[in-house]
């Protein structure tokens, strides 16, 4: 077999289609490699640090003039006859590959095995050295323990070298969809230790260089994920077979499995493995017979997908002594490589079956319940990580999570009650049932869900009627059965006033309980209180506090991560501390804090910041997106709407508000409404804009129930509705949006879609006004000025006036000038009033502009100046003043 037989994979990826601007793609790459190749250089030596930085220049190098002529030279290389190898011209072409990419194990492969074909020692122990050094740095990006530790290679034939170049024989490999990516998992056997370990191969090449091409087409990265796969499977690679395969088999389309396999004319483990489900689900045993002899082999090897397929095989017998054999054989593979890897390829294996799986239950019930966890974790999350998941693969999920929970796992019954309140995993909905299951149990005293149940009333979610004070009851059960959660929830309780009287050291009782009890959270919250209660102020508490987390090895990372924020965030806020802050915040970002990263775009985005600082900003915003922050997407969006500190921009603006409302964010879902609704970046169209306000709405938006009201009472969309724009104004106030007080005074004030009512207008005007709105104050000093709705009170007047003035209020400047011009509530003052006047035209009040006119024409207050008078006329008649129109034609 040819050197090159595995790259037939990799060409595809690596070389892709369309082109996209430089700066745009080295951006994508930058992050990769400074999140991948982050590594620990502690123990390293120079020479391994020096190749660590030739591989992360290669992973942020132009791709016009590096990558794709690297790309087009491993392809040349690829269909090199092997009898001209170690030629002049195979050799030249190898060092082209070298130039372009100095870490190019494909290349560095073929400089050491010409070396000793052609006797050159020294060159052949030199890049025997560079090859270790290479796979050494590349096998640290990730492991083989977790799928969600990647493999990060640059191509197929890379990965294969690493791994062999580790002493582990790479026999198989196939196409597997994990968190929303599609990855290559290759399977791997340690001839010395006779262990198997799986390793995920992660190709991000070819998405990096084409992500602006496709992005547009396939703006999620799932869709991105299933276009590398139907990429792959165009181009018949054997692994994106297997999975397509595999995806048959799940959907009951076993069928299809027989035909595809009987087109091929090799046959790997995998593929193996893959026909013998499908003959077994089609109830073939006779031929089945055929393979499980080489299946059992592959399983007492250590393929696991093996041993999965012979303990379903055993399960099918409903013999005890088979099913026990079974149940030995998981854990003899959780033992080999992990429980969780194990579970993971289990779960595969009955999802395979046609029907929700009737050995299941078998089975568990032999597992010590040590197991169950594992088993419930992977089950809950599998439609996450496959987000294409759909009708038959989750009725089985849900089966498993039944039978499960009848199996005495309360997490999993909890959840499957949870699926029937919400009818997810198309499962029917009954939330009447789902909620009867929870309420058993918390009245049986299962602590699970007593907690379950005060959350849903402290959420007043799932049908029940919002009740702290029920919520707290439950809590307490739940603490008194000892779930630690429960005690946390009592802290806030106590802290937050929900459900009961606030109580700082109460709260402060319980979080030490928490924490006792092994809920790590509950340490940070302790900070949290030392740090922000005013009247328990002690930094030295509340850092030890947070140290204590962080510095104990059996913290999990979350709780250290929400320590160092709190650490991070009482620097650089409290103790003004900022570069202390700014440390704590990165360290909280590393270990996977969203609000961390957010936090330090805030913190660099402040005004008065440095260009450099509010490119950093730009970065963590980015950081904080990647971990999921769609808040960092609504800010960069608003950076680029509004230029605040770079070059404004609609297109990347709406880009990621886009983002955010594709995630169901209320605030990208308004700010993109705002663009639909105005044609930014876009075509207008007010129905799409209309329909995205009300998703953001009905997730709680303020700013959405607003804007709908300006659409409605300004006829926007169709004839003024006075109704709906009311409606939603009072919406918008009672979800906590101040300005819309004013609005909605507005309905009761004029009688415009509500029956006119001015003692309660008055009275919301009043308190729009204590918040110091404008408006609401220019509204009252008019009103109590003009006497028309309310009795003339001039004081009063001026008094609001004067407050809407220092607000920058035109209108209020206005009037203000015809009280110093009438002499009404105050001293007569033709100065002060011209002065007014001249404020208010230069806050845009049209007329304002004139009554300055008509001071400077006349020399009213101030002298007469015709040139000054006649450019104030012209701004008037540009803000649709008429009268200033026909005074100019009298001049």
């Amino acid at each position: 077999m040819p050197l090159y037989f595995y790259l037939f994979i990799a060409i595809f990826i690596l070389t892709g289609c369309g082109s996209t601007p430089n700066k745009q793609r080295n951006a994508s790459t930058n992050q990769l490699a400074s999140n991948v190749f982050d590594l620990d250089t502690s123990d390293m030596n120079s020479e391994q640090i020096a190749w660590l930085n030739k591989i992360k220049a290669f992973q942020i190098a132009d791709v016009e003039n590096v990558k794709t002529p690297y790309a087009a030279v491993v392809s040349e290389l690829d269909e090199w006859p092997t009898d001209t190898y170690c030629s002049d011209e195979h050799i030249q072409t190898m060092r082209r590959g070298l130039l372009l990419n100095p870490s190019s194990i494909a290349s560095l492969v073929l400089q050491n095995y010409c070396a000793e074909q052609n006797g050159d020692k020294a060159v052949f122990e030199q890049t025997s050295v560079d090859i270790a050094n290479v796979a050494d740095i590349l096998l640290r990006t990730g492991t083989g323990d977790t799928p969600e530790h990647a493999f990060v290679i640059r191509d197929l034939f890379e990965g294969q070298i690493i791994l062999q170049w580790a002493g582990l024989d790479a026999f198989d490999m196939e196409l597997v969809r994990l968190t929303q990516r599609t990855l290559l998992r290759i399977h791997t056997f340690d001839p010395q230790t006779n262990q198997y370990v799986p390793y995920y191969a992660d190709n991000s090449d070819f998405i990096l260089q084409n992500i602006r091409a496709i992005s547009g087409l396939h703006p999620s990265s799932q869709d991105l994920a299933k276009m590398l796969a139907d990429g792959l499977l165009n181009v018949k690679a054997e692994p994106a077979i297997n999975w397509q395969n595999k995806q048959w088999l799940r959907t009951n389309q076993s069928n299809k499995v027989m035909e595809t396999f009987d087109q091929q004319a090799e046959h790997s483990a995998v593929a193996t493995l893959i026909f013998a489900q499908a003959l077994f689900n089609l109830g073939l045993h006779d031929e089945l017979d055929n393979y499980l002899d080489t299946i059992i082999t592959l399983s007492e090897q250590g393929f696991v997908d093996a041993s999965a397929f012979v303990g379903q095989v055993l399960l099918s017998s409903q013999d005890e002594l088979d099913t026990k054999d079974a149940a030995n054989l998981f854990v003899v593979n959780a033992d080999a490589i992990g429980t969780n890897e194990t579970t993971r390829i289990w779960l595969e294996q009955f999802l395979s079956e046609p029907d929700p799986s009737p050995y299941f239950s078998a089975l568990i019930r032999q597992l010590p319940e040590n197991y169950y966890a594992y088993w419930h974790k992977l089950i809950t999350r599998y439609s996450q990580q496959h987000p294409l998941t759909k009708g038959e693969i989750e009725a089985k999920l849900t089966a498993l999570l039944f039978e499960l929970g009848e199996a005495g796992h309360v997490r999993a019954k909890l959840d499957y009650a949870n699926l029937l309140i919400q009818g997810l995993w198309g499962t029917p909905k009954d939330r009447e049932k789902g909620l009867a299951i929870i309420e058993e149990m918390a009245q049986q005293g299962v602590s699970d869900a007593q907690l379950d149940y005060g959350l849903m009333f402290s959420n007043g979610s799932n049908g029940l009627q919002q009740n702290q004070q029920t919520a707290f009851y439950w809590y307490q059960k739940a603490a008194e059965n000892g779930n630690r959660t429960a005690m946390y929830n009592l802290g806030l309780a106590y802290r937050f006033s929900r459900g009961v009287e606030p109580d700082i050291n109460r709260s402060l009782d319980y979080f030490d309980a928490s924490y006792a009890a092994g809920f790590d959270l509950a340490g940070c919250r302790i900070g949290d209180v030392f740090s922000e209660e005013t009247s328990m102020l002690d930094w030295q508490k509340a850092s030890k506090a947070y140290l204590t987390v962080i510095n104990d090895h059996n913290s999990s990372q979350e709780a250290k991560a929400s320590c160092a924020y709190g650490m991070g965030y009482a620097e650089v806020y409290q103790n003004q501390n900022v570069d202390s802050g700014i440390d704590w915040l990165n360290k909280a970002g590393q270990w996977g804090s969203a609000s961390a990263y957010f936090m330090l775009g805030n913190v660099f985005s402040e005004q008065d910041r440095s260009p450099q600082d509010i490119q950093k900003a730009l970065v963590f915003y980015q950081k904080a997106l990647q971990l999921g922050s769609y808040r960092a997407a609504v800010n960069l969006g608003f950076m680029y709407e509004m230029g605040q500190g770079v070059p404004a921009d609609d297109n990347a603006a709406l880009k990621y508000y886009q983002i955010a409302a594709n995630a169901k964010f209320p605030q990208g879902l308004n700010n993109l409404a705002t663009f639909y609704r105005y044609g930014r970046a876009m075509p207008k169209d007010m129905d799409k804009a209309i329909k995205l306000y009300l998703q953001a709405f009905e997730l709680g938006n303020d700013f959405a129930a607003a804007n709908l009201g300006d659409i409605y009472y300004y006829g926007e969309s169709d004839a003024a509705d006075y109704d709906k724009a009311c409606k939603y104004y009072e919406q918008a106030v009672k979800l906590g949006n101040d300005d819309a007080l004013y609005d909605s005074a507005y309905c009761y004030l004029r009688g415009e879609g509500r029956d006119q009512d001015i003692p309660r207008a008055l009275q919301m005007l009043t308190q729009s006004a204590e918040l110091e709105d404008e408006d609401a104050l220019a509204e009252l000093g008019q009103l109590y000025y003009d006497g028309e709705l309310v009795e003339q009170d001039l004081v009063k007047a001026f008094h609001f006036l004067q407050s809407a003035y220092a607000l920058k209020s035109a209108e209020a400047a206005f009037t203000l000038g015809q009280m110093y011009e009438q002499g009404e509530g105050v001293g007569k003052d033709l100065v002060k009033s011209t002065l007014y006047y001249e404020k208010s035209a230069e806050w845009d009040y049209g007329l304002g502009m004139l009554a300055t006119a008509k001071a400077y024409m006349q020399g009213i207050g101030t002298r007469k100046n015709t040139e000054k008078a006649k450019s104030w006329l012209l701004k008037a008649v540009s803000a649709g003043v008429q009268e200033a129109e026909v005074i100019l034609d009298e001049l």
